[in-house]
């Protein structure tokens, strides 16, 4: 693994200068990043998720969030399942997205009875669902590939980009493996950051602390 991070260390290095096309090295590294989330092993996979999933839950952030917007994984994304089954038990609001055209939106779901197979196969809400309309919700965010200074590497649609775009209060909180992180990203100047970032090992408080946000001091370093 230790190799394999190293080797993607090396390419955004050569693919970020000003001589390479921005578009090849984002292509390049969500690449390299597929091929690495795929190649885990599953007990490796199953651990790192479980590690995720209880940091999520155990954060004063997400305990205070009326709202949450989640995504459904789909493939070798980090699981968000048992997340989101953690979340109907409890009084929150929760939403997923439905891409509509060059967009998503969020509705309202009360349990998985509210969901069918939708967009490239990943499931969303069935059209009964309610809109969401929470310009304050957390939203959970899904990359390929992130800076400890929020920067994400996305699927290359710009969904969240422009969803983030019209409407930029939410706080984000991210998921991702510990070979996600790089220590650099091409970006562009309508790539929207992440304000936390949650590993196996923890949050890294990537953005800027917002005063209506809670302290995050649990699992923070």
């Amino acid at each position: 693994m230790a190799q394999s991070r190293t080797s993607v260390k090396n390419m955004v290095a050569s693919v970020i200068s000003p001589h390479k096309d921005l578009a090849s090295a984002k292509k390049n590294i969500r690449r390299q990043m597929k091929a690495q989330r795929d190649a885990l092993a599953p007990e490796q996979k199953e651990l790192w998720d479980r590690q995720i999933r209880e940091n999520v839950c155990g954060l004063d952030l997400v305990s205070k969030s009326r709202t949450v917007y989640c995504y459904l994984s789909f493939g070798s994304e980090i699981d968000t399942f048992a997340l989101l089954s953690f979340f109907f038990n409890t009084s929150k609001m929760v939403a997923l997205p439905r891409v509509t055209g060059r967009e998503i939106h969020f509705y309202r779901i009360r349990d998985w009875s509210d969901v069918r197979p939708g967009y490239r196969g990943i499931s969303e809400p069935v059209e009964s669902c309610p809109s969401a309309e929470d310009p304050d919700a957390l939203v959970i965010l899904p990359g390929l590939a992130f800076t400890r200074g929020g920067e994400r590497l996305g699927y290359g649609g710009g969904y969240y980009d422009r969803f983030l775009a019209g409407e930029p209060d939410h706080p984000m909180l991210a998921l991702a493996y510990p070979f996600q992180i790089l220590d650099n990203l091409p970006q562009e100047a309508d790539d929207r950051r992440a304000d936390w970032i949650m590993t196996p090992g923890g949050l890294i408080h990537a953005g800027k602390v917002r005063e209506r946000d809670t302290k995050l001091q649990k699992n923070e370093f």
